[in-house]
């Protein structure tokens, strides 16, 4: 008697398990960092069989897991031990959020600029951007602070490389993005202790021509460094202190 084909599913899951143990990291990387939902598909992967289970633990996969796909959940305990098991593999986007959450807190400062160097290191702009706003506050970290921030505006620092005309295209979409992820996680009472250690603005008034003005509705050009950087902090210190003050009165 003839025996009975196995259904594709399972042909395709044997087909995984005869390749070298590496391949298949690499594949559920892919996955991991293409996916519209990471954590639901590797779930689906890691209860296939141990020898998957496996794969989606290791360090390489969870580094690639595109979190910024995933809807946040700040206050489910199981959201944030993940958080914490891709930080401890290094997810950019996860080194960030956490950064993110202690930066502000002058007890924790160091631990969250670890966090965001951890993250700026693989390109992600938004760490990057919330370095240069917290660095520039030292004379010692300023150098550093106009480096990450150049780091942002990568491509529009090399159009204008031979003049010291800068713009802030990208820094006002990071501010944006930073703003409203620094809310979404923290409590009332953290809330309301950041309102109390938020630095003064700079005096950012510039008497050079020009410096400041909108180019266009999605940006501003400057004529140096330090004004663009003085510029992205005080609108960043701005739109951190109206969304905390909105969801405060909410409460």
């Amino acid at each position: 008697m003839a025996s009975t084909p196995a259904p594709a599913k399972q042909r395709r899951r044997t087909a995984l398990l005869a390749l070298p143990y590496d391949v298949v990291v690499d594949i559920v990387g892919l996955v991991a960092a293409t996916s519209t939902h990471p954590f639901a598909d590797l779930s689906s992967i890691a209860a296939t069989c141990k020898f998957m289970y496996a794969a989606t633990k290791e360090p390489e996969v969870l580094g690639r897991v595109a979190l910024d796909k995933e809807k946040r959940r700040w206050h489910n305990n199981r959201y944030k031990t993940l958080i914490g098991n891709l930080v401890g593999a290094r997810n950019p986007e996860a080194c960030f959020l956490s950064g993110l959450m202690h930066v502000f807190m002058p007890k924790y400062m160091q631990l969250g600029l670890a966090f965001l160097e951890q993250a700026a290191a693989k390109c992600h702009k938004k760490a990057a951007y919330v370095l240069g706003i917290v660095l520039y506050n030292a004379d010692d970290t300023r150098n550093a602070a106009k480096r990450y921030i150049s780091q942002v505006e990568a491509h529009s620092d090399a159009r204008n490389r031979h003049s010291t005309k800068r713009t802030n295209a990208e820094c006002s979409e990071c501010g944006h993005h930073a703003s409203w992820a620094m809310v979404q996680m923290c409590s009332k009472q953290v809330m309301w202790d950041l309102r109390e250690v938020f630095p003064k603005p700079y005096d950012n008034q510039c008497g050079s021509k020009g410096c400041g003005s909108g180019e266009t509705a999605n940006y501003n050009a400057f004529c140096s460094d330090d004004c663009r950087i003085k510029y992205e902090y005080n609108r960043f210190m701005r739109l951190l202190n109206g969304l905390l003050f909105y969801f405060l009165q909410k409460e």
